[in-house]
């Protein structure tokens, strides 16, 4: 019979590797052989041959043993290769592929490996709050007035200023606090750590168009426009370790691999979604500010229009100035009350009457008692880290993202020998190099054992060469 043979081929068991030209010779087939494992008997065959194809058997074969029979006669000993032998039935079969080295999707996780591994880190400095410094203080006071309650800003000195104002001992200040208690006028004060802004305003109780005692001037009042702010809008990318490594959009870019923190000034650090994020690398911030309260809120997205997370803090410390309790209802009561006072008050000094003043007086005093017994500082404060206590940790915005790099295995680089994820069906013949199948099950012409062979190196990972 003739075969063909090689010397020098090489392969992978899990190979369906075929070698190519051969050299043709006819031989004598040892009596009582097996198809599976045959026995050759050949002349001029050297002995360096090391792998077979016998067209009669239609298989591929190794060579396992050699031994000379005479001077120019050896038997040569086979064991079927049946990767080889059946690559063309293994390319046809069509089932689920976990992995293949000719797949380009880096974003599934392979749960072969391990994060075992070196620790990188990789900041980003996304922005800092402006106005905002540690050195800073801005008071924002709550006055009732006629309009209702009033808010103002001011630096300590002016602070200072006020304090005295309502706690002045002259005579008008003493006749003042006899009739009605002018520190039960500040609805409400805190401080920020930031500049105010500087104004001409005066603040001012009683009604403008009678009786009014003016407090202190030269303070910014807040009005209802531009009460909130935007300290901070920006879009910024965010860097990650394998920036470094030159690996584009990579699988190290997300979980398990990968972990984010991003630190937001007031509140603390919060979890960064790296999943959310790793198609594109960028990151939405707004902070908004109360002025009024100093609650912040920061709006975190992939845009303005795609947004991931929101979170709140507070950069502001109450200052306890009057008040025992927490009313709303009974603050409004007392507002109005007071602002009818001082209506009285103003009627009975247009008259010229003393009795009017003396009841406007007394209204004022009843109304300045309302709000006393109605108000308070509501003192409990959103986020986890707020006030001066939290500007002294930072008041920069900034991403840190750690990643754990495997040091054994990197897909990248170990494509061509394990694989990438791929997780589809597919017709293995369109793939090449590396493949890993599940569950499969080819039909071959072969015996059992040959179908079985198959079947366990096409579902433990083969190369389709």
């Amino acid at each position: 019979m003739i075969i063909q043979y090689w010397t020098g081929f090489s392969k992978r068991r899990n190979s369906t590797k075929q070698p190519t030209g051969g050299i043709e010779v006819n031989v004598n087939l040892k009596d009582d052989t097996s198809i599976l494992s045959p026995t050759f008997d050949c002349i001029g065959v050297p002995a360096t041959v090391n792998y077979i194809y016998c067209p009669d058997f239609g298989r591929y074969y190794y060579v396992s043993d050699i031994t000379r029979a005479g001077r120019d006669r050896l038997l040569i000993r086979c064991e079927a290769d049946p990767m080889a032998t059946y690559k063309s039935s293994i390319g046809a079969y069509t089932g689920d592929v976990e992995y293949a080295a000719s797949s380009n999707i880096k974003t599934i996780l392979d749960p072969r490996n391990k994060p075992t591994c070196e620790i990188l880190t990789k900041d980003t400095n996304i922005g800092t709050l402006p106005t905002f410094d540690t050195t800073a203080n801005c008071f924002i006071v709550g006055v009732a007035d006629s309009s209702g309650i009033s808010y103002y800003m001011m630096d300590a000195s002016k602070c200072a200023n006020l304090l005295s104002e309502m706690y002045d001992k002259s005579l008008n200040g003493q006749l003042t606090r006899d009739f009605f208690d002018m520190t039960n006028v500040l609805i409400s004060a805190c401080v920020m750590p930031r500049w105010p802004i500087t104004g001409d305003d005066t603040i001012t109780i009683g009604n403008p168009q009678g009786v009014h005692i003016d407090l202190l001037s030269g303070v910014y009042r807040i009005n209802p426009t531009d009460r909130m702010i935007t300290l901070l809008e920006t879009t910024t990318d965010v860097y990650y370790p394998s920036d470094d490594l030159g690996l584009g959009i990579s699988y190290l870019d997300i979980s398990p691999y990968s972990t984010g923190l991003l630190f937001l000034p007031f509140v603390g650090c919060v979890d960064l979604d790296l999943g959310s994020m790793v198609n594109q690398k960028s990151l939405y911030i707004k902070a908004t500010l109360d002025q009024i309260n100093g609650d912040i809120v920061y709006k975190i997205g992939l845009d303005s229009d795609t947004i991931l997370s929101t979170y709140s803090g507070n950069c502001a410390a109450n200052v306890p100035v009057c008040g025992s309790s927490y009313n709303p209802i009974g603050a409004a009561t007392g507002i109005m009350s007071m602002l009818g006072g001082v209506a009285s008050l103003a009627t009975g000094l247009a008259s010229g009457g003393a009795g009017g003043v003396i009841a406007g007086v007394s209204a004022i005093a009843g109304g300045g008692s309302g709000l006393f017994n109605s108000l308070s500082h509501h003192t409990q404060i959103n986020g986890s880290m707020s006030s001066y206590i939290g500007s002294s940790l930072g008041l920069n915005i900034h991403t840190t993202v750690f990643t754990r790099k495997p040091s054994t295995t990197n897909l990248t680089e170990y494509k061509n020998i394990s694989g990438m994820p791929y997780f589809k069906t597919a017709r293995i013949n369109t793939l090449s190099g590396y493949v890993k199948c599940a569950d499969a099950s080819i039909d071959i012409a072969g015996y059992g054992s040959e179908k079985e062979a198959v079947n366990g190196y096409v579902n433990s990972g083969f190369y389709y060469e």
